[in-house]
């Protein structure tokens, strides 16, 4: 923001001193509040983007905003600084802090279960485990949900595992076909 008086130098500017009335000084205070909200806004006003789309692809992100919660300008924002800063949009950012506090009462049920340990005598050797165990899996998630993989990383990672590689091929199968049909409409 361009640098504005303060408050005190624009009443000594208009000649405000201990005689001066209230009522004057609270017109002159009420107008320099003016002043720096017009100056405020002018440096923070949002700038507009026009993005073309077509019907299709209006409805897409129409429907994923919804299921976000979000109005379509605030979504596409998102989604667009989010796909540049490599980050999720997150469906509810409520239900992630949730899921967060939720993590940290499975940690307090750990330490409660463990504490039972101890009294019945049981091995402690069972809590070491619980808890980094516990520990891995509030990082994992924490670092998941704020700053996703990339669509490589992801992709390499998933088709090492057994169980899931015939799944992903064939959801990349279809989604190849799916392009390609669509790439011959146009």
């Amino acid at each position: 923001m361009k640098q504005l008086e303060t408050q005190q130098e624009y009443l000594y500017r208009h000649g405000v001193g201990k005689d001066t009335p209230a009522e004057q000084v609270a017109k002159l205070k009420q107008a320099y509040r003016k002043l720096y909200r017009k100056a405020y806004h002018e440096e923070n006003k949002p700038e507009t983007v026009t993005l073309y789309l077509t019907k299709e692809e209006k409805q897409l992100l129409f429907k994923h905003a919804k299921k976000h919660h979000l109005k379509l300008a605030t979504f596409a924002r998102e989604a667009v600084l989010a796909y540049v800063q490599q980050q999720y949009v997150v469906p509810d950012k409520e239900q992630y802090h949730d899921l967060i506090a939720e993590i940290n009462a499975i940690g307090h049920n750990i330490n409660q279960v463990v504490r039972l340990m101890h009294l019945t005598g049981q091995p402690a050797q069972y809590y070491d485990q619980l808890r980094i165990q516990f520990a891995e899996l509030e990082a994992e998630v924490t670092e998941f949900t704020g700053s996703p993989p990339s669509l490589d990383e992801f992709l390499r990672t998933a088709l090492q595992d057994p169980d899931r590689k015939d799944f992903i091929i064939e959801q990349l199968k279809q989604l190849i076909h799916d392009y390609q049909e669509q790439d011959e409409k146009r």
